[in-house]
């Protein structure tokens, strides 16, 4: 699944208030993927709970490095509104407002987005950059 990172301005704020973002590379109108899977990965990454991205980017450091310790069977990665639970080598997502919206993932598969995320948004935001990975 390929997908595009980018920055956007908060209609909230000022012009110099980035917030990161994705979006599927197949889809030029939606936010969101047509399989759940990506979709569920992709707004377990972008939930930032309100957090600074500096404080986002060391919680996101820390579940990495829980995904990656083969040793750790079973592990609590939860966010504040996604529940991530490892299980061997699965995750299984869910958005916990709704028990309907689950998905289970791979470690590698949500590893190398949570780096990719991290790399992206340890950038400085510039108005028009994008960024297009591989999940």
């Amino acid at each position: 699944m390929k997908v595009q990172f980018l920055w956007r301005i908060s209609e909230a704020w000022d012009d110099n208030f980035f917030i990161p973002t994705y979006k599927s590379i197949n889809d030029d109108f939606l936010s969101t993927f047509h399989d759940n899977e990506s979709n569920m990965v992709m707004s377990y990454l972008t939930d930032d709970s309100g957090l600074s991205n500096s404080t986002r980017i060391e919680i996101l450091e820390h579940f990495l490095g829980i995904l990656e310790n083969k040793e750790i069977k079973e592990a609590d990665i939860s966010g504040e509104h996604y529940m991530a639970s490892i299980q061997n080598q699965q995750v299984e997502l869910e958005f916990v407002y709704d028990e309907n919206q689950t998905a289970i993932t791979s470690r590698v598969r949500l590893s190398r987005a949570i780096k990719a995320w991290i790399d992206f948004i340890k950038k400085d935001p510039v108005k028009g950059y994008t960024e297009i990975i591989e999940i």
